[in-house]
């Protein structure tokens, strides 16, 4: 996968830290953001970028001297069957992943899971535990390759591939990784929980310095509300929805005393976060590596059904050979630094792209290249999980009360469609667009449907009144549903 440039794609490597499970996942913890934190790391929101260790090409120094690089840097994925269960339903992921079963060994306990399996530096198979059984009652097993062992999975694969230097390394690589996210995703149909994707400014071109001023000075636009900075004086006064101005000032923890130079993160570990950091200041400080005098990373992260949203747009950009273009797109879709201007919060989206920042990612505008794909995917998304982890529960509601499936049903609607959004509405067109629907702009008919069907309009069971009356407050008349 070659550019104009000759830039690298898969290529520079990065520890990372681990995390804590999210506190509202209780029954599912399989899907929180660790395995490996221990009781005195930090926690959510506090980003330890963990530099790797060795040489070659799952050390921290680029295979190739690109300007720009980009690169998968974490991957997570959960599989509905608990490892041993089902004898040979891992030993493809092995292969592919050029691990021998001799290398392995179990050990440790991890957040809610009792064993793992060590594939190597920085990458594990986790299962085992009550605590990450998932909602229809199946043992779950959860794959993770931090930093280090991303890398360390390019150089073995590239090591074993008699036709890997005839491919060129960024080609090559991108089947190795199309490889595995082709398996992991619809062989072993695993749920993607967390995916990093890091470009990385090389050159000096964008320091370190240019992206602290125009964060100080506010010259950006970005749907992230919360920010978080390693220097709380830098933090810039940033107005809310609400209309009031509010300043958001950094945290200092730490953080700070781990990692040297600048970190700025937006966002959060509930869907999406970009964590900009000095990865040059980071390198020196861990490993002595000079090799860069300037390295910053911009760092897109997915979480949860983020995650598993953008894993589908990816693998396609890989088998159009266009993952570059991809992970530039998510970064600009994260984040548009501007230009200085006199511009207000509310309209610095006016405001000209900063002529660097165009640079870097080489006019790719935002959103538009990914966002059907992904939209139609999010509804294929929700009907496999509906498929997959509702239906048991709702089975089991329906017996446990009593209640006729058509009642409990229409309930779930309506409350489903009291928090319906612009976002949910775009990726419902986006859909129906696709399967040749027209678009929708309410879901009046839905809930008058749901309200009114032929055998009359429906009240509320009082043994599930607690759960949805919400929903009697906000019942509205409409005509049918029609296409």
């Amino acid at each position: 996968m070659k550019n104009e440039n000759g830039d690298g794609i898969f290529v520079t490597p990065s520890g990372e830290e681990a995390s804590i499970p999210q506190p509202d996942q209780t029954l599912n913890l399989a899907e929180g953001d660790s395995l490996d934190r221990s009781e005195g790391e930090p926690p959510i929101g506090e980003e330890i970028p963990e530099a790797a260790k060795g040489q070659g090409g799952y050390s921290n120094t680029p295979h190739t001297s690109p300007k720009i690089n980009t690169c998968i840097d974490y991957l997570k994925f959960r599989f509905d069957v608990g490892y041993g269960e089902q004898p040979g339903f891992f030993s493809k992921l092995f292969q592919v992943l050029a691990v021998e079963p001799e290398e392995f060994g179990k050990g440790g306990v991890f957040n809610n899971y009792l064993h793992h399996i060590k594939l190597g530096v920085g990458a594990i198979l986790a299962y085992g535990g009550t605590l990450t059984i998932n909602a229809n009652g199946q043992n779950t097993t959860l794959l993770e390759l931090k930093g280090q062992a991303c890398r360390r999975f390019e150089d073995r694969k590239w090591t074993l591939d008699p036709e890997g230097k005839e491919k060129g390394w960024d080609k090559a690589i991108t089947g190795y990784w199309l490889e595995l996210l082709q398996l992991v995703k619809f062989e072993m149909n695993g749920t993607c929980t967390r995916i990093d994707l890091p470009t990385d400014s090389l050159d000096g071109f964008i320091t370190a310095d240019d992206v602290r001023e125009k964060v100080k000075t506010r010259e950006y636009t970005t749907t992230m509300r919360r920010l978080e900075l390693t220097d709380d004086s830098e933090a810039p006064e940033l107005e809310m929805t609400t209309g009031q101005s509010k300043s958001l000032m950094g945290v200092a923890t730490v953080r700070d005393s781990k990692l040297s130079g600048y970190t700025a993160t937006f966002g959060t570990r509930k869907s999406v976060q970009l964590c900009i950091y000095d990865k040059a200041a980071e390198q020196r400080l861990k490993t002595g590596n000079t090799d860069f005098p300037s390295w910053v990373r911009f760092e897109v992260r997915y979480y949860h059904d983020a995650a598993e949203q953008e894993i589908l747009p990816l693998i396609k950009a890989m088998e159009k050979e266009e993952a570059q273009k991809h992970i530039l797109q998510c970064l600009a879709t994260a984040i548009d630094f501007k230009e200085p201007n006199t511009k207000d919060v509310k309209h610095r989206g006016e405001a000209k792209r900063w002529e660097k920042w165009d640079t870097l990612l080489k006019g790719t505008p935002k959103g538009s290249a990914f966002a059907t794909v992904r939209g139609s995917f999010g509804i294929e998304s929700n009907m496999n999980w509906l498929a997959k982890e509702a239906a048991k529960s709702f089975a089991r509601v329906s017996m446990a009360y009593g209640i006729h499936p058509d009642i409990i049903g229409r309930l779930l609607v309506e409350k489903g469609c009291l928090s319906l959004n612009a976002s949910d509405y775009q990726m419902i067109n986006e859909y129906r667009e696709k399967i040749g629907k027209r678009k929708i702009n309410d879901c009046g008919p839905l809930l008058y449907w749901c309200m009114n069907p032929e055998t009359g309009a429906i009240d509320c069971p009082p043994a599930l009144e607690k759960y949805f009356i919400e929903t009697k407050k906000k019942r509205a008349k409409a005509s049918f549903f029609e296409d």
